[in-house]
């Protein structure tokens, strides 16, 4: 919710996304309330030599810069990811949080923000005369940037969360069912995925080896790689379904991760 208030000369945006403490809200919930990227809008509020200096149209032309590439990976990591969240798909977070787009996404949005910063130090003059505050300013900006810069604090968060599950080259399955637990995940998608997991670690316990293997194979079924994926079937087994995901053991971890051919056709049915 975005409250927009008017104190005299000066704009004040005031922002509550959401109540994490309220019961029933989830990180998927946050990330639907701030949406994916849609523009650094800017509305200019020209008076007397700005309208001529052209230093507030140097500066919307400076921060529109980049708009395309940060909303195209806000779609990835705020629409996808908001997905994926809802259905429990754990391992499909962490798969996308340590990829480098995700840093880009971080340091494209960090930048945009420090431009806006930058361009309000030197286009709004903050001064007292005869007692009075006087505010003068050539433009306000959107409160859509700062959105995206709270949502990369929060995927961040996830980021860190997952990253502790990381053994070898794939994720231990039972830190994943914690952070689960930990990451407020809504409690459908949670007990999926808790079933999915007692499905692995012990009803097939015992033919889980130290080599990866598709799931479908250690269940004792022919299959190839990525040939049964669809978002009914991600949903069902909270993206765990047994011809994308590798098991297997590693110092008495049973790990999981996904096949990488199949990374491009679980994003098209998360996203």
């Amino acid at each position: 919710m975005t409250i927009l208030s008017r104190c005299g000369d000066i704009r004040v945006n005031v922002v509550d996304v959401v109540d994490m403490d309220k019961e029933g809200v989830t990180i998927g919930d946050v990330l639907r309330e701030i949406g994916e990227f849609e523009g650094t809008s800017i509305n200019i509020l020209v008076r007397g030599s700005a309208i001529t200096s052209g230093r507030p149209v140097e500066a919307i032309s400076g921060l529109r810069k980049g708009d395309e590439s940060v909303r195209q990976l806000s779609r990835k990591y705020i629409g996808c990811l908001g997905n994926a969240l809802d259905y429990g798909m754990i391992l499909y977070i962490a798969a996308s949080l340590t990829q480098k787009g995700f840093d880009e996404f971080v340091k494209l949005v960090s930048d945009k923000v420090n431009g806006v910063y930058e361009a309000i130090r030197r286009l709004v003059n903050v001064k007292y005369e005869d007692g009075y505050v006087v505010v003068s300013r050539n433009y306000a900006a959107n409160s859509d940037l700062v959105l995206q810069y709270v949502a990369t604090g929060v995927l961040s968060h996830v980021k860190g969360v997952v990253e502790g599950c990381r053994v070898n080259d794939g994720y231990d399955l039972d830190c994943l069912r914690d952070a689960v637990e930990s990451l407020r995940i809504g409690n459908l998608a949670r007990t999926i995925f808790e079933n999915e997991v007692n499905n692995i670690t012990v009803r097939h316990a015992d033919d889980i080896t130290g080599e990866p293997r598709l799931l479908c194979s250690v269940m004792g079924e022919e299959c190839g790689e990525c040939s049964s994926v669809d978002k009914r079937n991600l949903i069902a087994h909270a993206g765990l379904e047994k011809t994308v995901t590798h098991v297997y053991r590693w110092g008495g971890r049973v790990l999981v991760k996904y096949a990488e051919k199949c990374l491009g056709k679980i994003e098209a049915n998360t996203c």
